[in-house]
This record gives structure tokens, C-alpha cells and sequence, in this order.
């Protein structure tokens, strides 16, 4: 099993226990946003799922968003001078 379907198990698994991970329903992981990123992060650190998480990400290789209690930023572009 794939790190990512075992992340989505134990996700549900938690809620089912009444013991909802901190990303669930919450915009901030997914936000473009500096201070939301570093609020995601820091509440990442309580999640019995962080390694596990990490782990999906990298397995995805995930840009956008706070994964394991890390912001994955998406690359950014530069333009070239004309």
C-alpha cells in the first residue's frame, strides 16, 4: 500500500475515532498565503499523521500547500529580461 492510501486511511480512521487530523476542512493548508502556510505548519506538529503525511507528499511530489508540517511551495517563474 502506497503511502498516500495509507494516509487516507488512517485519516479516516481518526475521524471515525472522533479524532479529526487539523488539516480537516481547514483552507489554511491549502493557501497561497505566508501566515497561513506557518499557522498550517505549526498545527501540523500535533498530528499523529505528520510522518506519514510527509511521507504522501514527497510520493506525489506535492507543490502547493503544507504537507507533514512543511509548506510546499509552488515553483515560481521568472521572467526573463527582454
Amino acid at each position: 500500500m502506497s503511502a498516500v492510501e495509507r494516509l487516507d486511511a488512517a485519516v479516516i480512521d481518526l475521524a471515525e475515532a472522533g479524532r479529526p487530523v487539523p488539516c480537516t476542512g481547514r483552507p489554511e493548508w491549502t493557501s497561497d498565503r505566508t501566515e497561513d502556510a506557518e499557522f498550517a505548519a505549526y498545527h501540523c506538529r500535533c498530528c499523529e499523521l505528520i510522518e506519514l503525511c510527509a511521507a504522501a507528499a514527497v510520493e506525489l511530489d506535492a507543490h502547493g500547500g503544507v504537507w507533514g508540517g512543511a509548506w510546499r511551495r509552488l515553483p515560481t517563474t521568472r521572467r526573463r529580461a527582454s
